[in-house]
């Protein structure tokens, strides 16, 4: 007997306030979609970096003027920008003076 009581009266709510209740359910439905994209995005990022550093193979390192992570603030790059480039002929050096060739 609740039951039906709480049925009835929940239907009757809905029907009076048919914008509260469209509005709800649309508030729902957007939150809902958007996680789902948020994390199909993530997934789609994830595999993505995962696929590049797997292309690089396990026997290979990066040399570069900055560094990969950045840490200290927004002053933290100056000490790196006057770093001199790497040339050509540096990185040709460096392979004939290591193990891999």
């Amino acid at each position: 007997m609740v039951f039906t009581e709480t049925i009835i009266l929940s239907v009757n709510t809905i029907r009076s306030n048919k914008l509260r209740s469209m509005l709800t359910l649309a508030g729902i439905a957007i939150g809902v979609f958007s996680i789902i994209a948020i994390m199909t995005l993530l997934d789609a990022l994830q595999s993505g970096i995962e696929g590049g550093l797997s292309q690089l193979g396990s026997n290979t390192f990066q040399v570069q003027k900055f560094p990969a992570m950045q840490f200290g603030g927004p002053g933290a790059m100056a000490k790196y920008r006057n770093r001199p480039d790497i040339s050509y002929e540096q990185g040709i050096r460096f392979n004939r003076k290591s193990n891999y060739l």
